[in-house]
Order: C-alpha cells, then structure tokens, then sequence
C-alpha cells in the first residue's frame, strides 16, 4: 500500500501491530528512535504517511494499536483521535509534548487510552502499546462459585 513503510528489521509474527500516524498538519517529522527501537521491543510499527487513507490503512494493516505522534490541540488532530474512538477498533495512544497536561488531558478526553511524553524510552512506549492493547480485550468473565446448601 502507498505510504505505509514495511518493517525494516524482521519481527516476531505475534508481535502487536501499531501503526504511527502523524497527520499532514503537523510539520515534525516521525520520532525516529521510536521508528528504530520500538521493533526491537517486540512491536510491529508501520509508519503512516500523511498522504494515505486512514481508513484504508485501518482495513489493510489492521493495527492492534495507533500511536498518534506529535499530539497537538489542533482540530484535526483532536478529530482524528475522536474518530479512532468511534471506530473502537483499536487502542490509541497519543505522544504529547513532555510536561505538557493540558494536551495529555485533551488527548485523554478525546478518545486516547494513553498518553506518552514524546521523549519516553521505546521500552516504556512498548510497554504502554502492550497494556493498552490488552485492556481493548474483553475478559473472560470469571467462573462462579457454585453455592451448595445442606449434605
């Protein structure tokens, strides 16, 4: 698919698809030691372009989890994460500018499950992509004691 860059370093074939999405609005460029390191911490990344349909990235990759990078407060990017939301397809995690809470709160309040300072170690990035996914998984309820009256 166009503007979706195939992993370049191999991974594990259960390792959690995340796709980075930066949109077209933001001048910054991908958060390069995340790109590099965040295979190496078990994590399938595929970098988005800005030139691509989210939608068809969605269907195609199907992402376990979209790290949003540089979150801002701008509407495009508070209607992307509303939109990610609505579609409840995937855990969504916003890179935020470090020590910023007002942003943490909007991406918060907007539809993010999490929110990582865009310096943040990759392991700890992994890790949050990892717990994030694993609560979008429903649980397995829990087996009932059976209650057991007389002999």
């Amino acid at each position: 698919m166009k503007g979706v860059l195939q992993p370049a370093t191999s991974f594990d074939m259960t390792a959690p698809r995340c796709l980075l999405v930066r949109p077209a609005a933001t001048a910054t460029a991908e958060p390069v030691m995340l790109v590099d390191q965040l295979p190496r911490h078990g994590i399938d990344l595929r970098c988005l372009h800005h030139d691509v349909d989210l939608d068809d990235a969605l269907h195609e990759q199907a992402p376990a989890a979209v790290l949003l990078a540089s979150f801002d407060a701008s509407e495009a990017m508070l209607e992307l994460c509303r939109s990610l939301h609505e579609k409840g397809q995937t855990a969504i995690l916003a890179l935020t500018p470090v020590g910023d809470d007002t942003i943490r709160i909007l991406a918060l309040e907007t539809g993010a499950d999490d929110c990582v300072d865009e310096t943040s170690d990759a392991r700890e990035v992994a890790a949050r992509i990892r717990a994030a996914i694993r609560r979008m998984q429903p649980t397995q309820p829990s087996p009932r004691p059976h209650a057991r009256i007389g002999p």
